[in-house]
């Protein structure tokens, strides 16, 4: 039995893309523009600095005379020129996406970054490979409200039943249960801070190859369409028994059987775990 999903929605910044170095050296940048000097650490001192860059600008920037807008335009500006050498996907995040497409799994972006940003993060990273992109401006309204997610949903003609969001924000997870779709946390991006609060939402991913929860490959196991998962398992039962049987059969009995069931058991065994590896692998992707 194969999963219910069909569709993948993306969060960007966090989950698919490691910007982290892209906006500490913007933010860099733009401070020897105004001939203030700061430190990578004093940047790192509070995580939310690469959330919303521009407030550590503007505090940072306040005894300067600067608009706040020509501090937020600055930033962007020199966030531009940072995207290119500084943004790579996370580890493992381009091999899984090429899985899903080859799989024929419908792909979304939903991001808070500017459209712009967001295509020069993707040709950046790699990834440019996706059935749709929301950005800032393709809604009124933003996470963590459902329209971006609605919208993607639209654009995809996708059910939302059928369709799983996975973010590195508690934003990300509460737009996601606002528009009625499974959620996932990317725990591979998501700030200390955060964590505690995105432990209710439908999956916790510590890496990518997550997206399909142990549950639902036990199911897929023991479902009786499945007829080729079903036999792996009787096989290894088999084989568990000769196994165990070879110990009592050694201490009661003939050493020559015991030693066949012994054999038998463990040839069984390792054939049936291996063969069931494959048969997740190819059944649930």
């Amino acid at each position: 039995m194969k999963s219910t999903i069909n569709t993948f929605l993306f969060d960007l910044d966090g989950t698919l893309v490691n910007s982290e170095e892209a906006r500490i050296e913007a933010i860099i940048l733009v401070m020897k523009e105004y001939g203030v000097s700061i430190s990578q650490k004093e940047i790192l001192r509070n995580p939310k600095n690469l959330i919303y860059p521009w407030r550590i600008l503007y505090r940072e920037l306040e005894s300067k005379i600067v608009s706040k807008k020509e501090i937020k335009a600055l930033y962007y500006q020199c966030f531009r020129k940072t995207i290119s050498t500084k943004v790579k996907a996370f580890n493992g995040i381009s091999d899984i996406i090429e899985i899903l497409q080859r799989k024929k799994f419908l792909m979304g972006i939903v991001t808070s970054l500017p459209k712009f940003y967001a295509l020069k993060e993707l040709t950046a990273a790699n990834l440019n490979i996706f059935n749709c992109l929301i950005a800032y401006h393709d809604t009124m309204r933003h996470k963590p409200d459902p329209d971006p997610i609605i919208k993607a949903l639209s654009e995809l003609n996708s059910d939302n039943t059928k369709t799983i969001y996975i973010g590195d924000k508690t934003s990300d997870i509460e737009s996601g249960k606002a528009a009625k779709v499974k959620t996932g946390a990317a725990f591979w991006g998501i700030p200390q801070y955060e964590k505690e609060s995105l432990e209710k939402c439908h999956l916790i991913l510590y890496t990518l190859l997550g997206i399909y929860p142990f549950k639902y490959k036990v199911k897929s196991l023991f479902n009786k369409k499945n007829k080729c998962s079903t036999l792996l398992v009787i096989g290894f039962i088999i084989s568990l028994f000769a196994f165990i049987s070879s110990f009592t059969i050694f201490s009661s009995t003939s050493s020559v059987i015991g030693s066949i069931c012994l054999v038998i058991g463990i040839v069984g065994m390792t054939t049936s775990i291996i063969a069931s590896v494959v048969v997740f692998i190819e059944r649930d992707w």
